[in-house]
């Protein structure tokens, strides 16, 4: 185990920083789509959750989370609002930053970059005492496979290492024991590249959630323009538009600030609601019930952000005309 702990933390060194795109679908159709950059301690999400049809800028549901310094902040492009707030372990916090808290590629390639972050990291599981090889010669996708396995006391990790690609996961198994039902994942990586020399990362991920022998859940991630040891500070900000509503949670009580313009962006606001409304829908792939649950649930919250946005200004211009 001490050897491959020495490889597998070998790799993880050698990645600095790290950015890709991804492409999440169930069933044929596109959930969300995803800029990720990321370097030791620091991490920018860009994101959207609507069609394929649109472009990032002209998606209403366009947002970036950067997680930084111990805080983390939400920036929605269109609804012109930007919230800060210290990254703590509040569950509630915790719940709503899930998607990039265990971001699938970090979480099934095993690097991280913010390690003292995340318990179930690759890295804490083979240093467990617990922790043992099962095989050394098993095949996972035509490739010789190191076989561990870290036995807890509701939850067993099974994984699955590249025998010559130093570092590599090629497969990791979760099995949780939950009021008497076992809940396993199953992550497979493939389709790898060698982005550097002597590293290699995956370019697909496919998944399957069972309970007992039942498939509750399943999909597949796609990755795109991998690069490792490149994002400059530039991409790991973001920059606030003029007219942007700007709530720091971390003061108490907390302060609500406008940014002065911003008018002559309305007609971008405009051009993108107006493209929304013209897409056909007859000329859209049929959607799961869960697509259809997320495209109402981020409709909902981009109508909340923007009626939120208009209090904060009523707020701000009658505290001015008061003052004045």
């Amino acid at each position: 185990m001490q050897k491959l702990q020495a490889v597998h933390g070998e790799w993880s060194s050698r990645i600095r920083s790290l950015s890709f795109e991804a492409e999440a679908g169930f069933q044929g159709s596109t959930l969300a789509r995803h800029r990720v950059f990321a370097s030791q301690g620091r991490r920018l999400i860009e994101s959207v959750r609507r069609t394929e049809k649109l472009k990032w800028r002209d998606d209403p549901a366009w947002n970036w989370t950067l997680i930084s310094d111990g805080k983390v902040e939400v920036y929605w492009q269109f609804a012109r609002y930007h919230e800060i707030d210290t990254l703590n372990n509040d569950q509630l916090q915790r719940s709503k930053l899930e998607p990039f808290w265990r971001d699938p590629y970090f979480d099934f390639t095993g690097w991280w970059p913010e390690v003292e972050s995340h318990p179930d990291l690759v890295s804490r599981i083979i240093a467990r005492n617990t922790c043992e090889i099962v095989s050394e010669d098993e095949v996972i996708q035509d490739r010789t496979a190191i076989h561990v396995q870290d036995v807890g006391s509701n939850t067993i990790e099974d994984i699955w290492f590249d025998s010559q690609r130093r570092g590599v996961v090629l497969k990791r198994k979760t099995s949780t024991y939950v009021n008497g039902q076992t809940i396993t994942l199953i992550r497979n990586n493939s389709n790898f590249a060698e982005v550097k020399k002597e590293i290699w990362l995956p370019t697909v991920n496919e998944w399957t959630q069972t309970v007992d022998v039942d498939v509750t859940n399943q999909g597949i991630r796609r990755f795109t323009n991998i690069r490792v040891n490149e994002p400059n500070e530039s991409s790991l900000s973001i920059a606030i538009l003029p007219g942007t509503i700007i709530v720091d949670k971390r003061d108490v009580p907390r302060s609500v600030k406008y940014l002065p313009g911003g008018v002559e962006l309305l007609d971008d606001v405009a051009r993108v609601l107006q493209g929304l409304v013209n897409l056909d829908p007859s000329a859209e792939p049929k959607k799961t019930g869960w697509d259809s649950f997320m495209k109402s649930f981020f409709s909902g919250v981009l109508v909340s952000l923007f009626f939120t946005s208009l209090w904060h200004l009523y707020k701000l211009y009658r505290g001015k005309a008061s003052n004045e």
